[in-house]
């Protein structure tokens, strides 16, 4: 009992990592008051989440805001980027049928393009909180990562619905502090998955290094 209410004990532990969800995730949403910047608070709140994730010490709130301006633009890039792109993926799903041979060839073309473009929209913001280098490089990587670690990516999307899945059935009195963690706790999945999907992409691409027999 002793070790379990020590400052070092798993209650302890467990107190700490859900204020720092907390924290993250109101930090997001005051950053995402000015609609416009809630892209960019996306990315922060990525950056926050990667921060927990290695033990580094979480940004303050000032830091958190300069990081918000210096992302504004990339990160609404990314956003329009997405968002014409999934105007026209649901438009092509659920738009009139064409008819004719198309009726049953275009479902074969289209659902594969939808589910990818799903998976890559998912990881997109991470990757462009992990490199830095523009909208549609940001893309660019996350479709790759796809291609590479489709079973991450399928994760990704599974675990950030059963999250929001789970806040619409949790009971009142708990449904307040669970939707204050949930920001936090889809952010996680999503950056855990996208940086092993990245680091897999690195280790596939590197240069195998042959053994010297000889000594």
């Amino acid at each position: 009992m002793t070790h379990l209410l020590a400052v070092d004990g798993p209650l302890y532990r467990v107190l700490a990592t859900w204020t720092a969800f907390v924290r993250a995730s109101a930090v997001w949403l005051l950053l995402c008051l000015p609609v416009v910047t809630a892209p960019a608070a996306t990315v922060v709140l990525l950056r926050t989440m990667r921060s927990i994730v290695s033990g580094a010490p979480a940004m303050s709130v000032r830091e958190c805001w300069h990081a918000t301006v210096r992302a504004l633009f990339p990160a609404l890039r990314l956003a329009a980027v997405l968002t014409a792109g999934s105007f026209v993926v649901v438009t092509a799903v659920i738009g009139p049928s064409p008819g004719g041979e198309w009726d049953g060839v275009l479902p074969l073309v289209i659902i594969p393009v939808a589910a990818m473009w799903a998976l890559a929209s998912t990881w997109s913001f991470a990757v462009l909180e992990e490199r830095e280098d523009g909208a549609w490089n940001a893309l660019r990587y996350a479709y790759l990562r796809v291609v590479r670690r489709p079973d991450l990516a399928v994760g990704a999307v599974l675990g950030t619905t059963t999250v929001l899945v789970i806040g619409v059935a949790v009971p009142s009195g708990v449904w307040i502090p669970y939707w204050l963690t949930a920001p936090a706790l889809c952010a996680l999945i999503v950056t855990i998955t996208s940086r092993r999907a990245g680091v897999s992409a690195r280790a596939t691409n590197a240069v195998p290094i042959e053994e010297d027999h000889h000594g």
